[in-house]
């Protein structure tokens, strides 16, 4: 395992009890419950210390009062309900919108409205199911000088999640209660969250992969990666665009990646 790994730790599927060997240049925390996390947290105080950029997800609102207490944590991804005045203070927050469409458009709208002014620089909207319903909250974005870097996550520019650019750029993780992974030029291995074991695809499967991580990212692959023949079906179709040395793809190919990847392949 490449000893820039990301660390994922899901408390609410793993104890971890022993720390991982490994350098680690960032970690993402998924919280449990109140409990839970106060003992991860002691246990592995010293360890944490060590890691640069820590992004924790709360799951349980209970757990806020206790994360804004570890200095180790300098990111909060958190349900936009929760967001506090002053919490921009101390940590970059990363809003949490599951969009729930009983809710009209301009609705959400007023909430991210609101939580700009208390410094929220980054979104993760999750739920929205029409293309132009998405256009038209990229819109509204785009006058706040925010923009969808993937799908899923808007972000003032220099704001965006480190832990989803190291995934989108092939970054190897080693995971508890989630999928580990490591990449390098030619094989993808995978380990499961209760395998012993690393494990590949096929040549294909590993290919299709390495797209849909790629080009699920505005910033897109180098076209070093294309034949001729596959870039002018991902352009034509309206999916990608040639910028520079590098495909990238469209509103369209962010919103539905896999057929932009089925151009590709």
């Amino acid at each position: 395992m490449n000893p820039s790994a990301a660390l994922f730790i899901d408390l609410r599927r793993t104890n971890v009890i022993q720390w991982p060997e490994g350098d680690f240049t960032q970690a993402y925390i998924v919280t449990g419950d109140l409990e839970t996390t106060q003992n991860f947290f002691k246990l592995h105080h010293q360890n944490l210390k060590n890691i640069p950029q820590i992004t924790c997800e709360i799951t349980e609102p209970a757990t806020l009062h206790l994360l804004t207490r570890q200095e180790s944590v300098t990111r909060l991804s958190l349900p936009h309900e929760i967001i506090i005045d002053g919490l921009s203070d101390h940590f970059a927050l990363d809003a949490i919108i599951s969009w729930d469409h009983r809710h009209t458009t301009d609705y959400y709208k007023k909430i991210i409205t609101q939580l700009i002014g208390k410094n929220v620089n980054h979104f993760s909207l999750y739920g929205v199911k029409e293309f132009d319903q998405w256009l038209d909250v990229q819109t509204f974005f785009a006058g706040h000088d925010f923009y969808f870097y993937d799908r899923f996550h808007a972000a003032k520019p220099g704001h965006e999640s480190p832990y989803q650019l190291h995934t989108s750029n092939f970054g190897n993780i080693v995971a508890f209660g989630g999928w580990s992974r490591s990449i390098d030029d030619k094989t993808m291995l995978i380990r499961g969250p209760h395998a012993a074991e690393w494990t590949t695809h096929d040549e294909a499967v590993q290919q299709e992969e390495k797209l849909l991580l790629g080009m699920s990212s505005r910033h897109g692959l180098s076209l070093s990666h294309f034949t001729a023949g596959q870039i002018q079906a991902a352009v034509k179709g309206g999916l990608a665009v040639v910028q520079g040395d590098y495909l990238c793809p469209t509103d369209k190919g962010l919103w539905d990646t896999p057929k932009l990847v089925s151009l590709l392949l």
